[in-house]
């Protein structure tokens, strides 16, 4: 199997502070003196995720025939502030080591994809209280956490809103995320779920499970550097293919008009042969 490892980015052994590297990265979620601001959340709803819904008990609806049991969202901050992903979203870059079908549910052609690119190249996400960006080989995407949902055994909520901001192959989509396991000791791993339509073929709720190893708590995000420069060995291939296009191309000219020369220096030769030839049936036409 082809595997093409995404390294941890530079600034990740940086000698600065976490928010403050975060701060620089990314001004919409932390402020210049590197504190987390939480006002675009304030409502319990990420303006990331676009404008908020007019009517929060049909978006609890909704979202509880998905997942099959009546929902409340959180109409506030708090659910952002403290949650189950909490301990694992503290800016910190993980790697996607399996996707998986959850027992009882379509696992459709969306999250197949996604489970075969995440065992050819390196999947890496790097995890941020509201927002997550995700970078797999040099393609990047966005994604953000709208909203919580409450816990009915716990404090800390586990169902949350996710949503695609930004992908380049694939398409926008908003689903439930729900925490199902975690280990905070090294090396740090996380399991949820994903549910929506959008992961089965025909329209019904589909499912996957998704499970991610912490790669060194990287304090940052922003674009990763790859282990081996991967677009200038790429553009460097792409100019041997191309110059060995041209040189084999050259040589084949080269042998044909070779070819075409010696075949026009023998030609003379066969049109006499064929003049004698004419000729003496010519004179020997009335032989029997």
């Amino acid at each position: 199997m082809l595997a093409v490892k995404t390294s941890q980015p530079s600034y990740c052994q940086a000698s600065v502070s976490k928010d403050k590297a975060a701060a620089d990265q990314y001004p919409d979620l932390y402020q210049e003196d590197g504190a987390i601001d939480w006002s675009h959340v304030s409502t319990g709803w990420n303006t990331e995720c676009g404008p908020q819904p007019s009517n929060f008990t049909d978006t609890e609806v909704h979202y509880g025939e998905e997942i099959g049991r009546p929902l409340r969202m959180i109409r506030n901050a708090s659910g952002f502030q403290n949650n189950a992903f909490s301990p694992f979203s503290k800016s910190s870059l993980l790697n996607v080591v399996a996707i998986d079908p959850v027992s009882g549910f379509p696992f459709g052609e969306r999250p197949q994809a996604f489970q075969s690119g995440s065992r050819i190249f390196s999947a890496n996400l790097f995890y941020m209280p509201t927002t997550t960006a995700e970078s797999v080989y040099w393609v990047t995407g966005k994604f953000a956490i709208c909203a919580y949902f409450e816990s009915d055994t716990t404090n800390s909520p586990s169902l949350r809103i996710y949503k695609t901001v930004y992908h380049p192959v694939a398409e926008p989509l908003e689903f439930l995320q729900e925490f199902k396991q975690g280990d905070v000791n090294a090396p740090m791993t996380i399991s949820y779920e994903v549910t929506s339509r959008g992961y089965s073929d025909d329209g019904s709720i589909g499912k996957a499970r998704f499970t991610m190893k912490d790669l060194g708590g990287c304090p940052v995000w922003s674009q990763s550097h790859d282990a081996r420069p991967v677009m200038p060995i790429f553009w460097a291939l792409t100019m041997v293919l191309v110059l060995s296009s041209g040189v084999l191309g050259y040589l084949v000219f080269r042998a044909y008009r070779a070819r075409k020369e010696v075949s026009n220096l023998q030609r003379p030769e066969k049109s006499e042969q064929i003049t004698e030839l004419r000729t003496y049936s010519a004179q020997n036409a009335g032989m029997p």
